[in-house]
């Protein structure tokens, strides 16, 4: 049997989590919790100021679409990669949609 001792102070890292179907990384500690969506890239979807309860990142009306239920509205890169926009911090901005180069990379 697995056993894990769970901490409630400092700084606590859990990857034992899944939202909408997507594996999910919480990074937290007594002010802030990190929610990162690690099947997306690591999209950092969530950024809270917990003794607020102050979301800093915005996020799409729609949220967090399941890549395996969702059907793409077109076959454009673009249009595609708003599909499955959730809103948050895309580690992959400024090179969604169409492939492109930048300083020869």
């Amino acid at each position: 049997m697995h056993y894990q001792d769970e901490r409630t102070s400092g700084c606590r890292v859990s990857d034992a989590w899944t939202y909408r179907g997507l594996k999910t990384v919480i990074l937290e500690n007594e002010l802030v919790r990190v929610t990162v969506l690690a099947d997306k890239g690591a999209d950092i979807y969530s950024f809270v100021h917990k003794p607020t309860d102050t979301e800093f990142l915005w996020r799409t009306p729609w949220g967090v679409r399941d890549p395996r239920y969702t059907v793409p509205s077109t076959g454009d890169p673009v249009s595609v990669w708003m599909d499955y926009y959730e809103g948050g911090w895309q580690t992959v901005v400024p090179h969604g949609g169409y492939a492109d180069r930048v300083y020869g990379a």
